[in-house]
C-alpha cells in the first residue's frame, strides 16, 4: 500500500510547490516599474491606453468600452469552461471509480483508493470553482469600469475607472491560470507521473509565453 502512495506523496506536492513558486516569481516580476513579463507589460499597456482614452473626447471613451468587450468575452469563455468541467466531474467520478481497478497494482499510476480518488476530484473541482469565481469578479470589475469610463467626469472617476479595470484584468489572469492548474490536476487521474510531466510541460509553456520579451 505504501508503494502505491510513494509517487503521489513525492511528485504531487513537489509539482504543486514548483507551480506555486513559479507564479509567485511571475507576480513579483510583473509588479516592477519596468515589468519583465508579458503579463506585466500587457497590464501596463492597458493602463496607459486607458489613460489616453479617458483624456480625450467622448467618442474615444465609447471606443474604449467596445474594445474591452473583447476582454470580457474571453473571460466569460474561461469561466464557462471551468464551470462546465466542474459540472461534468460528477459523471467522471462515478465512471473512474468503477474503472479504477484497471490502474491498480502498478506504482506508476499511484494509489487508486477511494480516498485518493475523492482527493483528486476535490482538488480539480476546487480550482475550477476558483477559476469561475475569479473570472466572474473580473467581469464585474470591467463592467463597472465601463460605466465609469462613460461618465468621465473628473480625476476621481478616472482613477476609479483605472483601478476597476486593472483589478478586472488581474483577476482575469488569475482565473485563467487557475483553469490551467485545474486541467493539470485532472491529468492526476492517470497517475502522479503523468501529473508531474504535465506540470513540467505546462510551466515550460508558461515560461515561454510569460518571459518572451526580448
Amino acid at each position: 500500500m505504501m508503494n502505491n502512495y510513494s509517487l503521489d506523496l513525492l511528485l504531487v506536492p513537489f509539482s504543486i510547490f514548483i507551480n506555486a513558486s513559479y507564479h509567485f516569481y511571475l507576480w513579483q516580476s510583473s509588479k516592477s516599474k519596468q515589468p519583465k513579463t508579458t503579463v506585466g507589460a500587457n497590464i501596463e499597456r492597458k493602463r496607459v491606453w486607458l489613460q489616453s482614452i479617458m483624456s480625450v473626447n467622448d467618442n474615444k471613451a465609447i471606443l474604449g468600452v467596445q474594445t474591452f468587450r473583447n476582454s470580457i468575452m474571453s473571460i466569460i469563455l474561461s469561466a464557462s469552461i471551468s464551470i462546465a468541467i466542474n459540472g461534468a466531474l460528477a459523471s467522471f467520478s462515478s465512471n473512474s471509480y468503477t474503472s479504477s481497478h484497471l490502474f491498480a497494482g502498478h506504482p506508476t499510476f499511484g494509489s487508486q483508493s477511494e480516498a485518493m480518488l475523492v482527493l483528486k476530484y476535490s482538488s480539480v473541482s476546487l480550482f475550477m470553482l476558483f477559476s469561475f469565481l475569479f473570472n466572474s469578479m473580473a467581469v464585474g470589475f470591467i463592467i463597472e469600469a465601463n460605466f465609469l469610463i462613460n461618465l468621465n467626469e473628473g480625476e476621481v472617476f478616472r482613477a476609479n475607472a483605472e483601478g476597476m479595470m486593472m483589478k478586472g484584468v488581474v483577476l482575469g489572469v488569475v482565473g485563467n491560470r487557475a483553469l490551467y492548474v485545474g486541467l493539470s490536476l485532472l491529468i492526476w487521474m492517470f497517475g502522479p507521473l503523468a501529473f508531474g510531466l504535465c506540470t513540467a510541460g505546462m510551466l515550460w509553456g508558461f515560461y515561454r509565453l510569460d518571459f518572451s520579451m526580448g
